[in-house]
């Protein structure tokens, strides 16, 4: 049970709000949400900036060698995958699909190859995910993307939210730049923000969080009291280095990627008995 925290590092950063994923109150909703996952944890995620080609329309098409953007592909236990890329300037939930690792592959050892079948896709004719086939392999490393989480490295995630242009940086020149990032939380109680910066995919910045009794990582509109989460930088290209900021959850937005399942959150209370 954990509260996505894109809104809180968006005004942090003094930001704009980003916008979110529905989320629904649980009793009135039999399925749970695409981006919490039951039984399934992430096991390897990868960022490439202006690495997808742009969607094309039928009466627009784009040039797939020149037309890119910013891509997250997040890797689960089940072999499936979840691809989200910045469209429009908003991330959205690109492609979805299975994978299977070939000739020795190895997510945190980038060797060997993948293959990488989706079964849905982005149109930019209808805005949403529609039905696609497609099969492709690839070699680890081939595509210039670069590995942000591996579970090998024994960390274990609670939730990851992706930022759309909302990371501002004043570079050594003085320009502020509007940067895309993503916010790893951890189990153990740390976060680390991957930035998008100058070409390149860097962290920028790591620190631990800690909720009160209200607050977690999980948003349901019915609760009363969403609680406060308090942030402690430990280091960071910016400026919040040895900052701590306590965050007030019950008026920010949510655009959570993943989200833990947890059964005593995720699960709808029981009809009371006739």
């Amino acid at each position: 049970m954990r509260k996505c925290l894109s809104a809180i590092l968006v005004l942090m950063l003094l930001s704009l709000a980003v916008g979110i994923l529905p989320a629904f109150a649980e009793e009135a909703r039999p399925d749970l949400p695409p981006h919490i996952k039951k039984d399934v944890s992430v096991v390897a995620m990868y960022a490439g900036l202006e690495a997808q080609p742009v969607p094309g329309q039928k009466d627009r098409p784009v040039n797939e060698k020149t037309d890119k953007i910013d891509t997250v592909w997040i890797y689960y236990s089940d072999n499936t995958f979840d691809q989200y890329a910045e469209v429009h300037h908003e991330f959205v939930l690109f492609s979805t699909g299975t994978y299977a690792l070939k000739n020795e592959g190895s997510f945190h050892n980038g060797t060997g190859s993948i293959e990488i079948n989706r079964n849905g896709k982005y149109s930019a004719d209808t805005n949403r995910l529609e039905e696609y086939a497609s099969s492709h392999e690839y070699a680890f490393g081939s595509l210039g993307f670069t590995r942000i989480f591996s579970a090998e490295d024994g960390k274990d995630l609670e939730a990851v939210f992706l930022e759309d242009r909302e990371i501002l940086h004043t570079d050594e020149n003085g320009v502020i730049k509007k940067l895309d990032g993503v916010f790893l939380n951890y189990s153990d109680g740390s976060f680390e923000v991957v930035a998008f910066l100058n070409g390149e995919i860097v962290t920028y910045g790591s620190g631990t969080y800690q909720f009160d009794e209200h607050g977690d990582f999980h948003f349901d509109p019915m609760e009363e009291n969403h609680g406060t989460l308090t942030l402690t930088w430990e280091e960071s290209i910016g400026d919040q280095a040895g900052k701590t900021e306590t965050y007030d959850l019950e008026t920010i937005d949510l655009f959570c990627v993943y989200e833990k399942h947890d059964e005593a959150v995720h699960t709808p209370p029981a009809e009371p008995a006739e």
